[in-house]
This record gives C-alpha cells, structure tokens and sequence, in this order.
C-alpha cells in the first residue's frame, strides 16, 4: 500500500502556489518584450515543431499567434531552464530522426519524428535533461498564455463554478473558508 507523505505533499503545494503564478508573470514579460521589441530570429523548424504540437482547428495554430517566437524569446532569457543549445540539441536530434532537414521533410514524416522523439522523452528512460521536455512547456505555455490560446482555446469565466444562493444550513454546519494560500504556508 502507498503511503502519502503529507508533509512532501505540503510542500510540494507551497512550491505550486509560488511557482506557478511566477511563471505566468514570465510569460506575460516575454509576451510584452515581444510587443515591444521584437525577438531574436526564430529557426523556421521551430514553427513546423510548433505546428505540430498545436495545429490550427477552429482555433490558431501555433504560429499563428507568434509561439515560435515566444520560444525563442523565452529560452533567450532561460526560462523553463532552457538554453540555447538545448534548441540546438533539439534541432540536430530532429535532423537525424528525419534523414535530412526536419523542416523540408514530408508533414507525415514530421510528425512521426516528432511523436518518436516526444515518446523517447517523456518515457522515463530519457533522463532529465532531454532537450524536448522544456521546450514542448514553453511551446504549451506560449500558446496558453498568448492572447488567442486563453481567449479562444480556453473558455473563460469570471467566477468559475456555480453560485447557488439556497444552501441548507443546520446549526451544526462550519463556515467554508477559501483562504487556502494560509493554510499551505502555516
């Protein structure tokens, strides 16, 4: 029987609740420094990577809302712990995967190098420094942080869940709280 340890688990939520709002704060800086300034020169077989992971639906592909660039941007700066010879790395490994150059090769075989590289990473065998898993983040965290990926892709709510004004209470009910950031830094 597993076990949870609960005081891992603890922190584990304390560095959630610090991490993940850091990382969108990154995000909308790069998102902003890409407004204003443009970014470095993006390698055309980010945007077939891209592509790849998000394709155009009823909603943008990836390169419709500029990912590639945001990648490229984001592992200037490291974010996600990325560098650029982890492009490099990633580029070259595509390169050999295809026979030649990732970018010219058919859509079919794209593809399906793409999905052997992404099996081979995240399959446990990989190690931790394989040069796909943060750059597949930052193409996801690009696209869902972009205006059309949270707007269009994700539905929105002001308040999520359901307001429902008639809730039975007893004498014996608690009071719900929702300060939930207190109670995981106590």
């Amino acid at each position: 029987m597993h076990r949870i340890d609960f005081k891992s688990e603890r922190a584990l939520l304390r560095r959630s609740v610090l991490v993940l709002p850091l990382g969108a704060a990154a995000a909308y800086l790069v998102w902003r420094e890409l407004a204003e300034h443009g970014g470095p020169p993006r390698p055309a077989w980010l945007d077939c990577v891209a592509d790849l992971v998000i394709p155009a639906t009823d909603t943008p592909s990836a390169s419709q809302v500029q990912v590639p660039a945001f990648v490229a941007l984001a592992v200037e700066h490291g974010l996600n712990d990325c560098s650029p010879q982890m492009l490099q790395d990633l580029h070259a490994m595509l390169d050999r995967a295809a026979m030649g150059a990732f970018e010219s090769a058919a859509p079919s075989t794209q593809a399906a190098v793409l999905q052997a590289i992404d099996e081979q990473a995240f399959s446990g065998n990989a190690g931790p420094h394989h040069p796909w898993q943060p750059i597949k983040g930052l193409i996801v965290m690009g696209y869902y942080t972009s205006q059309p990926g949270a707007s269009q892709e994700l539905r929105w709510a002001f308040v999520p869940g359901r307001f429902d004004a008639d809730i039975p209470v007893s004498p014996g009910t608690r009071a719900l709280g929702n300060d939930w950031v207190g109670n995981l830094l106590t």
